[in-house]
């Protein structure tokens, strides 16, 4: 909507209403005065309150005692010539911003009143909305407004400038239990209007300044609480419950975080990482990661994180992190941005960040778990579904995973998307402790019990092909072979899993499945040859990696026999070229590398962060979670 602007007389503006009774006779003469300046001798003016030796200027206005039906008289005088404004001093909007109050009606026939926003004349930022969780006094950063529609449709609320329909304004009736205060008196008529069907809409792109404080410009809980239990206001928390009235004002709270009001001030980011447990596994190393590649890039943020409670204690997130706030429980704070550093598992998930801030994204690290089903809740696929359809941000930790991810839940054209790759350094993955250990005589077999890791059937082949030869399988299940130990995987210390990647002759990694594969990158980085199933996936990150280490694929259980004869025989298996994809000056990508991609998806959805997105998302969650 354009509001066009013009000089002259106030078209359509029948008359005003102003309450003075704030302020001082001086204050008082000066404000009606400057009113009459405005709009002109010909706008009919009634004033509530005693004249109080303002006799200067009776003879322009209309004074109204305060006990006088203040409301039903100024409506019936304006609606004869046009629509009603009521105004509650000392706001004094200017000709431009009652022009467009008034032209606003012209929207919709059936919106009965509009109000614009108020900004504090000082810092110039605009005054959160009434009712809600608005703290005391809060303010939307000017720049902001931007990322607001033009126009909300709002349950009633009382402000200190409400541009009234003519034909709401003649249909006032006298309130037979006795006059209130003005504030009080207007939200009845709010509200008697709403149930005839006449709505009250907030036209965001105009804004009036002001030197009263917020509870000025909104008495809203004031008058409501005045009102309460009075004929006309029936139902009222019903009509706002109906109308979702606190959308607005939810989301006005995260606006406020989503830009700077101040160059200095940082962004408050939500990192979520409840996706760590209380042990070590690839999760938690490739969050931990991006969090140390934060703790290095030192983004413009103010950064919260999210972990379970026992996982915090585990991990000693709290000193391991100093620079970022650690909760264990949802905070209870906006943020401009939140981020789940791996990809969420129940709707509910969604729902606590959409509440907490502006835009979200997630980390996608696979789809293992929907496409083999026995490992995923029945949610998983709504979920899923929903963040392609709704989410601001997808990250991905390899090309690899995008592409599975695109393939099973279309993602919108809206949704930002970007790879984020977990490191690829060498040095990022070399533990001081384990290098320089002598080097074993043993086969490693890396994974877990999962049937998509295939470890018990590889080490069951190994076991028969290689009899003389010891196999140590990390996260097999007991298996009753002669030269086979079984090392549990996910309750080891880090150093101990570095010490037996660093000490073993060859690993063997033979997953069908993988997003990343961090044991195989790990093992590449001290040196060893990583025998693997062949994967697009290790093509992908070998072009992007120098290792001391190779790379050698298998196909058939034959090929991985021989693969692992051709080594101890001493020859040189066929391994994957390393750094392809990287150009003499590249280096490879290491954990800094990831969180500054993080980085940039945040900075793009917070500046591209559509006035409607946030709400469609609500809607959406509202009816997921039904």
């Amino acid at each position: 909507m354009t509001m066009a602007v013009g000089g002259g007389l106030m078209a359509g503006l029948g008359g005003i209403l102003v309450e003075v009774e704030s302020l001082l006779p001086k204050a008082a003469l000066s404000y009606l005065e400057e009113l009459r300046d405005r709009f002109g001798p010909t706008v009919p003016l009634d004033v509530r309150g005693a004249e109080r030796n303002l006799g200067e200027i009776s003879g322009i206005v209309r004074w109204l005692e305060p006990d006088a039906p203040a409301l039903n008289i100024a409506g019936a005088r304006a609606s004869d010539r046009g629509h009603l404004l009521v105004l509650f001093a000392p706001v004094l909007p200017d000709e431009a911003a009652v022009r467009g109050l008034l032209q606003a009606f012209e929207l919709d026939e059936l919106v009965g009143f509009t109000q614009p926003r108020f900004s504090d004349a000082i810092t110039d930022d605009i005054w959160f909305l009434p009712g809600g969780d608005a703290p005391s006094g809060g303010q939307l950063p000017r720049q902001s407004m931007s990322l607001l529609p033009e126009s909300y449709l709002t349950i009633e609320q009382v402000a200190a400038c409400v541009a009234i329909r003519r034909e709401v304004a003649a249909s006032f009736t006298l309130d037979p239990q006795g006059h209130v205060d003005l504030g009080a008196t207007l939200l009845r008529e709010m509200r008697n209007a709403r149930r005839r069907g006449y709505r009250n809409l907030i036209v965001n792109r105009l804004v009036v300044p002001s030197t009263a404080s917020r509870n000025a410009v909104y008495p809203q809980d004031g008058t409501a609480s005045r009102l309460a239990g009075r004929v006309g206001s029936p139902h009222s928390h019903a009509a706002d419950d109906w109308f979702n009235g606190t959308i607005h004002k939810r989301r006005e709270l995260l606006v406020a975080k989503a830009r700077r009001a101040r160059p200095t001030e940082p962004i408050p980011v939500l990192l979520d990482c409840r996706g760590v447990v209380a042990h070590h596994n690839g999760t938690s190393e490739a969050i931990f990661g991006l969090l140390g590649g934060l703790a290095v890039e030192k983004p413009a943020w103010d950064i919260d994180l999210l972990f379970a409670p026992d996982a915090a204690a585990y991990h000693k997130v709290v000193s391991r992190f100093p620079a970022m706030r650690v909760n264990t429980t949802l905070p209870n704070r906006s943020f401009g941005a939140a981020i789940c550093l791996n990809q969420p598992w129940n709707l509910s998930t969604v729902k606590e960040l959409h509440d907490l801030a502006l835009t979200i994204a997630f980390n996608i690290l696979d789809t293992i778990a929907w496409d083999v089903v026995y490992l995923a809740n029945p949610e998983v696929d709504k979920v899923w579904h929903f963040i392609a359809d709704h989410a601001d941000g997808l990250v991905y930790i390899s090309t690899f995973t995008k592409d599975r991810f695109n393939f099973r839940f279309p993602v919108a054209p809206t949704v930002e998307e970007t790879v984020a790759y977990l490191s690829l350094a060498a040095e990022e993955y070399r533990d001081a402790r384990a290098v320089g250990r002598p080097e074993g005589d043993h086969i490693l077999v890396f994974g877990n019990h999962y049937d998509h890791k295939a470890v018990a059937p590889t080490v069951d082949l190994l076991s028969r092909a290689f009899p003389f030869r010891t196999i140590q399988a990390v996260g097999a299940k007991s298996q009753p072979l002669h030269n086979v130990s079984v090392v549990q995987s996910g309750h080891l210390a880090a150093d101990e899993i570095d010490r037996l990647i660093a000490t073993a002759r060859i690993v063997v990694f033979p997953s069908h499945y993988e997003g990343f594969g961090l044991p195989v990158v790990k093992a590449l980085a001290y040196g060893r040859t990583v025998v693997v199933r062949r994967s697009s996936l290790w093509h992908e990150i070998a072009g992007l990696m120098h290792m001391p280490g190779q790379l050698v694929e298998f196909v058939t259980p034959h090929d991985l026999v021989e693969a692992v004869g051709k080594f101890f025989a001493g020859e040189q298996p066929t391994a994957l070229q390393l750094g392809k994809d990287l150009v003499d000056s590249d280096r490879p990508p290491g954990w800094r590398q990831g969180a500054r991609q993080l980085v940039r998806i945040v900075e793009k959805t917070l500046a591209g962060a559509d006035a409607q997105r946030w709400c469609a998302r609500d809607r959406s969650l509202a009816l997921a979670q039904r």
